[in-house]
């Protein structure tokens, strides 16, 4: 494996051309290219994750970054970089749009008309959990919708996820009633089986009347 500040033209020669004297004017460049150039910076794109503000400001300028702001936070700045040409190869697309909105909300999606059953030619930006700051945020996000989206589409809305944490609780009752109806028809004989202990007693009723006459002579 060779290193790019390793590597020279003089020793990466073809076959054709390595001989007398190109073989020395290539070394002669090498040295000249030495002296003044550092290999690093022609390693721009992958160092994007490290490079100054200014150097992701120059680049978001080469590259035609839509709706760059320079007052944007760095790692915003530096995500609309990277997806800058992914955007513009598929502009006008849905998924261009859904690339655009994630520089600025790296949680959100886009949902088209029929997923939601909204009206033709319509979408809508859903699924963001991240904090809303204020209203800038929004004015951001639509700038960089519009750049995006092709001119037949419209924004439906933007939605936001909020999660609620509390404690719920429940109580209820149930109660169950039963009505039962039963008839009976006495007008049909029944015959009944039985086992029946029979017992009884007899009162004899006797009724007594005494006729007390008292004389004078009781005091």
């Amino acid at each position: 494996m060779i290193l790019d500040s390793k590597y020279t033209s003089a020793d990466h020669l073809p076959s054709s051309i390595d001989k007398e004297p190109i073989k020395p004017l290539a070394k002669t460049w090498d040295d000249m290219l030495a002296e003044f150039m550092n290999t690093s910076t022609l390693l721009l794109w992958s160092s994007i994750d490290t490079e100054s503000e200014s150097v992701i400001d120059h680049l978001a300028y080469q590259l035609h970054v839509d709706d760059y702001d320079s007052g944007l936070p760095i790692e915003t700045k530096r995500e609309m970089v990277k997806n800058s040409i992914d955007i513009h190869r598929h502009k006008g697309t849905p998924y261009a749009v859904e690339k655009a909105v994630q520089t600025i909300y790296y949680d959100s999606k886009i949902a088209e008309w029929f997923e939601y059953g909204g009206k033709p030619y319509y979408f809508k930006v859903t699924l963001i959990t991240a904090p809303l700051t204020g209203k800038s945020d929004i004015v951001k996000l639509i700038r960089a919708i519009n750049a995006a989206k092709n001119v037949r589409s419209w924004l439906d809305g933007i939605e936001f996820i909020r999660k609620i944490k509390e404690n719920l609780y429940f109580t209820g009752w149930c109660e169950v009633s039963k009505k039962v109806n039963i008839r009976c028809d006495f007008t049909r004989a029944w015959h009944i089986n039985l086992n029946a202990h029979m017992t009884s007693y007899a009162i004899e009723n006797k009724k007594t009347k005494i006729n007390v006459i008292l004389d004078n002579s009781i005091r």
